[in-house]
């Protein structure tokens, strides 16, 4: 009795002690562990930066537009400026936002636009800043670029911005058919660190001239994000105000994924490599571009219709003024992936070779360019309500971080042979004495007891001898 409480509960602390050991094995199987402190700089690929001016329609721009429109006797052109600023909506359509006009005068005023063959990212095109209005001067790594050759016209979340460093994907027609491509950029990087040796721009938000904006402030809107990542609003922003100057330094963070820990399920080490997930609209996986295109497959499902600055396969509409009420009602949906009773679900996992950017700035008036004469101010004579701001590399180290699996095959045997041995005495000689007894030692056991009995069974048969018997005593015999 005494024995079988012993092993009952030596039975029972291995068990506990093996379940919790397997149970943290199998839910948290990878660790991350910084691998150093001075990764350079130059081997991190130099963020992607996308410039949107808070601003998406100017005034001056929407009287000319209203001007060329043919309008009802009954429309007013205060009245289509009014209609025309429902635009902003399309980017932003907060439920928030009132409701000024009936449906059947946002679709009167729809039906003018289609008339004069405007569509929605003709207007926002036409209505917007483009960059060579926005950019008014560029540097790179302290030599003076056109910004044109730096920047390009590309589509955020924030309508059409301007972008730096970013390749993504591109609309091409190829046989009159549109077709989506990823873009053949080159991803810059540095070997310089400090401001002056960043990316500097010169931009002219023409603060003056704003009509419909995204926010309550004057000045620029700066996401900053990876290379093959859209700009999305899950990026990092910065708000780049009228008439200061700024400087925005970057810390990078780069980590990577051993071979061993891609054996791992994604679902256990929770997260992905870009080989084992695919997105339809893009052609390079990432947690944002994922998240992108969730949001792009939710409104067209619930809204029949994609947003003007998502990519056009011209297989779906694009949203257009009388889609707005659908906008707003899934607008909160949109952003949260709550959709009340149904099973819709937006799974994107973190890459599990990842960078990210740390960006901290500090800023000042920009007032003062008199003070410093350098080749960048060149013919430049007033810089008042224009924004300068330099993004660099703070330092030419960054830090590095390695995942891998925290327990392999052989650290778990020696984890469980160490609990058996605690708890029950077991060990490999154990194992070898147990098969040893359960087979060899057993087969002759049951041989030499099959021996033992047909002796037995033979001596039984033998019959007594009834003669004389003869016994020696020394060297006498006894008859």
């Amino acid at each position: 009795l005494l024995w079988v409480i012993v092993v009952l509960l030596g039975v029972m602390g291995a068990g506990f002690m093996v379940s919790s050991f397997w149970n943290r094995y199998t839910t948290t199987p990878t660790r991350a562990s910084v691998e150093t402190n001075h990764y350079p700089t130059w081997r991190v690929p130099f963020p992607a930066v996308t410039l949107c001016n808070s601003n998406k329609i100017f005034r001056s721009k929407a009287e000319n537009l209203v001007a060329k429109l043919q309008l009802p006797e009954d429309m007013t052109r205060e009245n289509a400026m009014n209609r025309l600023a429902l635009l902003g909506d399309l980017i932003d359509p907060s439920p928030a936002k009132s409701e000024p006009f009936s449906f059947e005068q946002v679709m009167e005023f729809q039906d003018l636009l289609t008339a004069h063959n405007y569509t929605v990212r003709k207007l926002m095109k036409e209505l917007g800043q483009s960059c060579s209005e926005m950019l008014v001067r560029c540097s790179w790594e302290g030599i003076i670029e056109d910004c044109n050759y730096l920047f390009e016209e590309r589509k955020s979340y924030d309508g059409f911005c301007c972008s730096f460093n970013y390749r993504g994907v591109i609309e091409v027609v190829i046989d009159g058919k549109k077709m989506l491509t990823a873009a053949k950029r080159k991803v810059n990087y540095t070997r310089y660190y400090s401001h002056r040796m960043g990316l500097s721009v010169l931009l002219n938000p023409n603060m003056n001239d704003y009509f419909v904006s995204t926010m309550f402030s004057t000045g620029v809107r700066m996401l900053v994000h990876g290379a093959d990542d859209f700009p999305d609003d899950t990026a990092t922003e910065k708000i780049l105000p009228v008439g200061r100057e700024l400087l925005l330094r970057v810390t990078p963070t780069s980590g990577y994924c051993t071979d061993s820990v891609q054996d791992v399920s994604p679902e256990v080490r929770e997260c992905v490599f870009e080989s084992e997930r695919k997105l339809h609209y893009f052609p390079i996986y990432s947690e944002i571009n994922c998240i992108a295109e969730c949001r792009m497959d939710y409104t067209i499902q619930f809204c029949n219709c994609s947003h003007f600055y998502y990519h056009d396969t011209g297989k779906i509409r694009l949203c257009e003024l009388a889609d707005i009420p659908c906008l707003r009602k899934y607008y909160y949906a949109m952003r949260t992936f709550e959709f009340g009773k149904t099973n819709m679900k937006c799974e994107c996992p973190p890459l599990c070779n990842i960078v990210n950017y740390d960006v901290q700035y500090s800023s000042g008036n920009f007032q003062a360019k008199q003070y410093q004469v350098t080749p960048f101010f060149n013919n430049i004579t007033n810089v008042t309500g224009q924004t300068l701001f330099h993004f660099y590399y703070g330092s030419h180290v960054s830090i590095r971080t390695r995942r891998d699996i925290i327990n392999s095959w052989n650290d778990l045997l020696s984890s469980l042979g160490g609990i058996f041995s605690l708890f029950l005495g077991c060990s490999l000689i154990s194992g070898v004495e147990v098969l040893y007894y359960f087979t060899l030692r057993l087969f002759v056991r049951l041989k030499l007891g099959l021996l033992e009995k047909s002796a037995i069974t033979h001596l039984q048969n033998v019959k007594p001898w009834t003669g004389p018997h003869t016994t020696r005593v020394g060297p006498a015999t006894i008859k």
